[in-house]
């Protein structure tokens, strides 16, 4: 709900008097506003679901991430922060290398004073091919892990469906269905994803599960690309049966 020469406050007003009657489904603000993600809490009914964007930014402000803390807590609401440096690449890269410097897992926002934390960790697709990309998700494993043992208490989340596979096919079903489980291994304690983009884990074969697992964690060598490998495992295949996620 940012854009630039709009009125946020006005606009989420708009959309949230109308979602606050109508809507079945839980409801995530994101807005990096605090005055904007007020807005939208006081037409939330019971308890809502979080309100989303407080970053690591260099451009934040303390006092800004507090208020967006105060408020979340005055409305019984949890908060989602995500894992983003001032470079708007993901905060747990920086730190890869430098284990004994500054955690890149710690967003500037009151642990004391929000009822649920939650750390969105990040999860970019791995289908781009691109060299830089293949270790995309061998690090947001290791930051879910990372983030679950320097920060007690907090909880864990993954925005899947938008990142990962915004389609039914089978082998975006069962890729999906494979790293959540790996996540979840991790520590994952939420995940953002439309059911009709994911499959049970079990569900995925064999030969499927050991293909997925071979690209997250960037098994590859000059003879064998596991990304080609899935693609051509499920070459030609559109449907999937809704119920178990069997391409076949």
């Amino acid at each position: 709900m940012d854009y630039t020469g709009a009125d946020g406050v006005s606009d989420m007003n708009e959309l949230m008097s109308r979602l606050a009657t109508q809507s079945s489904v839980p409801i995530m603000v994101d807005t990096t506003e605090t005055k904007v993600a007020r807005q939208a809490l006081t037409w939330l009914g019971a308890r809502p679901s979080s309100t989303r964007s407080t970053s690591k930014k260099a451009t934040d402000r303390a006092p800004a991430s507090t208020a967006s803390c105060r408020s979340a807590a005055e409305f019984g609401a949890a908060i989602v922060a995500t894992c983003i440096d001032e470079e708007d690449r993901r905060a747990l890269r920086s730190g890869k290398s430098e284990p004994h410097g500054p955690s890149p897992t710690s967003p500037s926002i009151d642990t004391d004073s929000v009822p649920k934390i939650f750390i969105d960790a990040l999860a970019l697709p791995l289908s781009t091919g691109m060299v830089e990309s293949r270790r995309d998700g061998i690090e947001t494993i290791e930051a879910i892990r990372r983030i679950k043992a320097e920060m007690p208490g907090v909880r864990t989340i993954l925005g899947l469906s938008m990142s990962r596979s915004d389609s039914t096919r089978p082998r975006d079903r069962c890729s999906t269905a494979v790293y959540l489980h790996e996540c979840a291994e991790a520590g994952l304690d939420a995940a953002i994803v439309h059911a009709s983009s994911c499959c049970r884990s079990r569900a995925v074969d064999e030969e499927a599960r050991r293909v997925c697992l071979d690209l997250i964690y960037d098994r590859r060598s000059d003879d064998y690309d596991p990304l080609q490998v899935l693609l051509g495992l499920y070459e030609g295949s559109k449907t999937t049966n809704s119920s178990t996620g069997d391409p076949r």
